[in-house]
């Protein structure tokens, strides 16, 4: 599977093949963002919708942000849709995007379950899950 950034224009047109991905991490996840809030956020720029695409099409989809926290930019994976095995093929590539961007640090936000499912490099913060780029 191929991970693809979909620019800000072309949100709206790919949003019906991904829309499902990005719905169910809404539902799953720790936060209140809602799938029109995350499509919003990247029609406009303040969030990166990400596609991967394998030989069916779409396979799943991510979006991330970028934040300043002091002297500390940090990227954060803000919501996933797709299989589990399909988030770890994404954390490499999302990973280089973020120290690409002067990113020092790589955030993902989940459910507490996830924490025996995390990379090593990552440590627990509360059930914030960070690794230092």
């Amino acid at each position: 599977m191929r991970l693809a950034p979909v620019s800000a224009e072309n949100v709206r047109n790919i949003w019906p093949q991904i829309e499902c991905f990005i719905s169910s991490a809404c539902i799953r996840g720790p936060g209140n963002l809602t799938p029109d809030d995350l499509r919003v956020s990247c029609e406009t720029m303040r969030h990166q919708l990400w596609i991967g695409i394998g030989e069916n099409g779409a396979e799943a989809a991510a979006v991330t942000g970028i934040y300043d926290d002091g002297d500390v930019r940090r990227a954060e994976w803000v919501a996933f849709g797709g299989s589990w095995a399909k988030s770890q093929e994404f954390m490499p590539v999302l990973e280089q995007w973020a120290r690409a961007q002067g990113c020092t640090a790589f955030r993902s936000y989940g459910r507490p379950g996830m924490t025996k499912r995390m990379p090593r490099e990552y440590r627990v913060k509360g059930i914030i899950f960070e690794k230092a780029l």
